[in-house]
């Protein structure tokens, strides 16, 4: 069976959370060419946090850094893990962003300084939540195309195939 690919060109962003660095990238290996002649590309691997981070596939394939579009495997089941691992991803960075207002609701303004920094920081903060919120759009977006194509053959009603 064939996958879908994601909605374009590659993106990296990098999100500093305490001492945890967590790097959004979108990898291109499985690739899906629908009816219409238009080809879809997406990743099958996600990354691992911890002390030694590297990349993963649901097959058991690894790497110690980021891994080329031609290195990772063209499964199915593994675009589908890895568009779900970066659901996941996404709403605990959206729940860490949510903990961070709630605690300076609770602080009663104290946490945000008055002025102009506190306007920057406001909305430093409306835009990584606005991303965030865009990220988590796109991978379930991926994530229900993988499944129709895994279940139907279909993208969006569309006939499509693995190449």
């Amino acid at each position: 069976m064939a996958e879908l690919a994601s909605i374009g060109r590659p993106l990296t962003q990098r999100f500093f959370v305490g001492t945890i660095i967590y790097q959004i990238r979108e990898m291109m290996a499985l690739n899906i060419q629908l009816a219409t002649g238009e080809t879809r590309t997406y990743s099958t691997c996600y990354p691992s946090l911890g002390e030694n981070p590297s990349y993963h596939t649901k097959c058991a394939l690894a790497w110690p850094n980021c891994p080329a579009q031609e290195e990772e495997c063209n499964h199915l089941d593994c675009a589908i893990v890895a568009a779900k691992r970066e659901i996941r991803d996404c709403i605990l960075f959206l729940a860490f962003c949510f903990f961070f207002i709630a605690l300076g609701i609770t602080t009663r303004g104290k946490a945000i300084p008055d002025g102009f920094l506190g306007v920057i920081m406001v909305a430093f903060g409306v835009l990584i939540i606005a991303f965030a919120v865009f990220m988590l759009y796109r991978s379930y977006h991926s994530k229900n195309e993988l499944t129709e194509f895994r279940d139907r053959c279909t993208i969006n009603g569309t006939r499509a195939w693995k190449t």
